[in-house]
């Protein structure tokens, strides 16, 4: 589930312990280091020399469905580009 700057896939138990985690694919790198600052995720897996493919552990201490759900949420916000007025793009070289 996703959308075109972002995909994820549903969390799954990993492992022997019960350990919840999603694949993230992206193309811009920075939604990386923005999900690892998420409070619910423990730790985030490059795994591709690309770097467009990462495994997404989230904290045993919350409830894996809310946390994805919480984290798709906010990376779709983080994701969106906004398009600033030439004024205002001007205004931020000052």
């Amino acid at each position: 589930m996703g959308n075109d700057i972002f995909k994820m896939t549903e969390p799954r138990a990993q492992g022997i312990t019960t350990r919840y985690a999603f694949w993230l694919n992206t193309e811009r790198s920075h939604l990386f280091y923005f999900v690892q600052s998420l409070i619910c995720v423990a730790q985030v897996d490059i795994v591709d020399e690309a770097g467009h493919h990462a495994l997404v552990d989230i904290k045993d201490e919350y409830d894996a469905d809310e946390a994805w759900h919480y984290i798709r949420t906010e990376l779709e916000e983080e994701a969106r580009t906004v398009n600033l007025d030439k004024f205002w793009e001007d205004a931020l070289w000052l």
